[in-house]
């Protein structure tokens, strides 16, 4: 397996990947069937073949935030008159 994850780490490094593919995935030492995958540029049949996981998930829990509420500036408004007593005399 550590075989095909540095040819593969090598191949997406190199700007001419594509050259002399055939020949390249011949020298490694790998299993038939990582050989098969590669060579027939087979994703699925390469994850089976190094253990990989099915499907994956990723995802950012974050705890329940309120939002934020929007601060209003303050405003200095003048009283609209004296306020009048409700006391009687």
């Amino acid at each position: 397996m550590l075989n095909t994850i540095q040819f593969l780490e090598t191949l997406g490094s190199q700007a001419s990947a594509s050259a002399g593919y055939e020949s390249a995935v011949a020298e490694l030492a790998i299993s038939q069937q990582e050989r098969e995958a590669l060579l027939g540029r087979d994703h699925a049949a390469l994850n089976d073949a190094l253990g990989g996981r099915g499907k994956m998930f990723f995802g950012i829990m974050a705890p329940h935030e309120e939002p934020e509420e929007e601060e209003v500036p303050f405003e200095d408004t003048p009283d609209e008159g004296p306020a009048e007593s409700t006391r009687q005399a």
